[in-house]
């Protein structure tokens, strides 16, 4: 009977428990379109939020060389582009 009422407080106290810090999961909620971070709330996001903007400067160019070196190979060897293909190895 002990292990019943235990078994029970338990599973009673976390459903409590989590019922009752799901308020502050939804407390800043992202909105339709928003793609940034939400709103800081300590020094350390504003950290965080200022180095995801530095190195967005650099992501965006390494992706679009990136993207431009797979196309170029794309165009430059694709088979109507190149028929014989060469008997390096």
């Amino acid at each position: 009977m002990d292990k019943i009422v235990a078994t029970t407080k338990g599973a009673f106290g976390g459903a409590l428990a989590v019922l009752w810090t799901t308020g502050a999961a939804f407390a800043d909620q992202p909105r339709p379109w928003e793609w940034r971070f939400q709103d800081a709330a300590t020094g350390i996001a504003e950290q965080i939020h200022w180095f995801e903007r530095y190195t967005l400067w650099f992501i965006i160019p390494i992706t679009l060389l990136v993207l431009f070196l797979l196309v170029w190979v794309v165009l430059r060897f694709r088979a109507s582009a190149n028929p014989e293909p060469s008997k390096t190895s």
